[in-house]
């Protein structure tokens, strides 16, 4: 079969004349990830002689993960030069740091020709490089649906035709990475995780006889599930203020909340106030801005003042205020409610053998449940053209690259990663929970990172915030976090740090 050569248009568009083969048969595709290749096809890629694609993927990830990955690596170009005859250039992978490097690190080297062609990073990252190195992030919105390796196009990868336009994907996970200020797709999803409560069954079962006597103990657990956050506090108040009598000496704050972003971020969407979002020229509206949305800026310093009033009562603490995670103030025993990422949940768990503890969902601000929806957090990542290579090494860079991506993310290779290494994340797929990976994992009763995973499933389900992305995104989050965490700790007015914190952040974006 012959096949025509790319012809070079735009390396993000990559409008080609690619031959998909069809090869019949059942062939599994080789690797010990793979999912099975029920249609045996692929697309396959006429390579120029002189050119070798290059896959180079930078990462934040612990051992555990990057072990599974460097062996999916291995797999993956050993069932490429099987199946396509393609020989790929993949460098070692590249631990560069954690997320609050993505910016720096990866931006330094993207000036000089020596970035990644993939990369680990969250939207707010995406968007700074974006901005600061304009060509160098690519849309991939033009890969999901391109007719020749699109989705749905390598079944020999685990791409099967389920997968086609991301019909597999979790929406709002995928939905995740469009949320720019400027169109398109800029991150795909790997790994996800989200806000989850631990909670200290045993100080519960002490507390509700007094606190409401129709709360049987067993119905604690499913009264917890449905919680608003106003009656949240409220358990919180009578187990502080009777503490003495409750036998709860060690408490200190009832509920301890890790991220101060993420609280503020996540009941200003369930309470309806807005936080950012685009005008009619596309323009970045920050909404908590006094001078541009004034009654929507009213109903925030409400939600901020309701904070430090609850603080002062000792109900409530962040990390912001603490300087330090929830973690070891659950296991002590000094906070019943502990509200952090799943993907760092079992830093929190206590010892075999200390309390009996459970988790859920953490309880809606807003009027109603219906209003329940939750930062979505975990790893997901970013692709790169190098000003190093070429427009042609770039285009086949990016198909290879996007190839890995698809592979690294079908259905069994996802649930491996999550199931078997992570400790927290859940994969990114609905064929996933629907695999007998799932099925087993979910299965073993003593395990509480599944429990975490059955929150997020059942519970949060798709209710995830998809917030405006753009240029300062980043900056915006950390300074209303900043905002929480000296709402908490000084007098100074909240009119006045919300103030300084819209200014930060327009120096950030450059309009100022």
């Amino acid at each position: 079969m012959k096949f025509k050569r790319l012809k070079m248009a735009s390396v993000l568009v990559a409008v080609c004349t690619l031959g998909l083969v069809a090869c019949g048969g059942g062939d599994t595709g080789g690797g010990s990830g793979a999912e099975a290749d029920t249609d045996a096809t692929w697309a396959q890629i006429d390579v120029p002689e002189g050119i070798t694609p290059r896959v180079y993927f930078w990462h934040t990830f612990g051992d555990k993960i990057e072990a599974e990955v460097k062996d999916q690596i291995n797999d993956f170009k050993a069932m490429v030069k099987q199946k396509e005859g393609v020989d790929l250039d993949i460098p070692e992978m590249n631990h560069y740091g954690n997320y609050n490097d993505t910016v720096r690190v990866i931006g330094s080297n993207l000036a000089t020709g020596n970035g990644p062609t993939m990369a680990i990073g969250y939207p707010d990252s995406a968007a700074a490089l974006m901005a600061q190195y304009p060509g160098s992030v690519v849309n991939m919105e033009d890969f999901i649906r391109h007719e020749t390796y699109g989705l749905g196009t390598d079944g020999y990868l685990g791409d099967t035709k389920k997968q086609k336009n991301g019909a597999d994907f979790i929406r709002s996970y995928l939905e995740e990475g469009r949320a720019f200020s400027t169109e398109g797709t800029y991150v795909l999803p790997y790994m996800k995780s989200s806000e989850i409560m631990l909670y200290n069954m045993d100080a519960l079962k002490t507390i509700m006889p007094s606190y409401d006597p129709t709360i049987k103990e067993g119905q604690i657990e499913d009264y917890v599930k449905n919680l608003s956050f106003d009656e949240l506090m409220s358990i919180a108040k009578y187990a502080y203020d009777h503490r003495a009598s409750l036998g709860l000496s060690s408490l200190d704050y009832p509920v301890y909340y890790d991220s101060d972003s993420n609280l503020i971020i996540s009941q200003l969407e369930q309470k309806g106030i807005d936080f950012a979002t685009r005008g009619e020229n596309d323009e970045v509206i920050l909404n908590l801005d006094v001078a541009t949305d004034p009654e929507n800026t009213a109903k925030a310093v409400t939600l901020l003042e309701q904070y430090r009033t609850w603080h002062s009562e000792h109900l409530l603490t962040t990390k912001g205020d603490q300087g330090t995670y929830a973690s070891d103030a659950f296991k002590e025993q000094k906070a019943i409610f502990c509200i952090g990422s799943s993907g760092g949940a079992g830093y929190s768990f206590p010892p075999v053998g200390g309390f009996d503890f459970r988790v859920c969902k953490v309880p809606y601000a807003g009027e109603d449940e219906e209003s329940a929806k939750y930062i979505s957090q975990g790893p997901s990542i970013i692709f790169f053209n190098n000003k190093a290579r070429s427009e042609q090494e770039n285009m086949y860079d990016l198909i290879y690259s996007w190839k890995f991506y698809k592979y690294i993310t079908n259905t069994q290779n996802n649930c491996v990663i999550c199931f078997n290494h992570s400790e927290g994340y859940v994969p990114v797929k609905k064929s996933c929970y629907k695999s007998s990976d799932w099925q087993d994992y979910i299965a073993d009763e003593d395990n509480m990172y599944a429990k975490c995973a059955l929150v997020l499933k059942e519970d949060i389900g798709d209710s995830f915030i998809t917030s405006l992305v753009f240029n300062g995104s980043a900056t915006y989050r950390t300074e209303i976090g900043a905002v929480v965490t000296s709402a908490l700790k000084t007098n100074t007015g909240i009119e006045s740090l919300l103030a300084t914190a819209i200014n930060n952040t327009q120096v950030a974006m450059g309009s100022k």
